[in-house]
């Protein structure tokens, strides 16, 4: 089915785990920050748009 593989719901929450965001401040200039997200696998985006949320590209 949409071409990945079938897996229990625990593996599947496993996966979608590994999505984090970080908070990555300069040293040299702390006044310097921004959010890192990690980019999400194929079938990670593919759950996020059947819940309707917002993905990576």
């Amino acid at each position: 089915m949409d071409g990945f593989p079938l897996q229990h719901f625990q593996c599947l929450l496993k996966d979608l785990a590994t999505i984090c965001k970080t908070r990555v401040r300069s040293t040299s200039a702390p006044e310097l920050e921004f959010d890192r997200v990690t980019l999400p696998t194929h079938l990670q985006r593919r759950v996020n748009r059947l819940q309707g949320l917002a993905t990576g590209p």
